[in-house]
């Protein structure tokens, strides 16, 4: 238990001291930046997603399908 303990602790101390900077190592500030939206990469004819929609949509009908079956028992057994 005590091993257990020794472990969180050295775990827990080594996440926290890697958080922080280094001696030695300065921070290097940015200036702040004009904030800019971002733009729009989709195309008209970009249709990659809309076949990977209908191929989802096939599957399920298909799993539905295939679980309307009836079984062949006509009785129990």
């Amino acid at each position: 238990m005590r091993t257990l303990l020794i472990a969180v602790a050295v775990c827990c101390t080594a996440a926290a001291a890697s958080a922080q900077p280094g001696i030695g190592f300065e921070v290097e500030r940015k200036e702040k930046a004009k904030l800019e939206p971002p733009t729009l990469n989709a195309r008209a004819d970009d249709t990659g997603q809309t076949w990977v929609m209908i191929g989802a949509v096939l599957f399920v009908l298909m799993a539905v399908g295939a679980n309307l079956i009836p079984s062949k028992r006509g009785h129990q057994d």
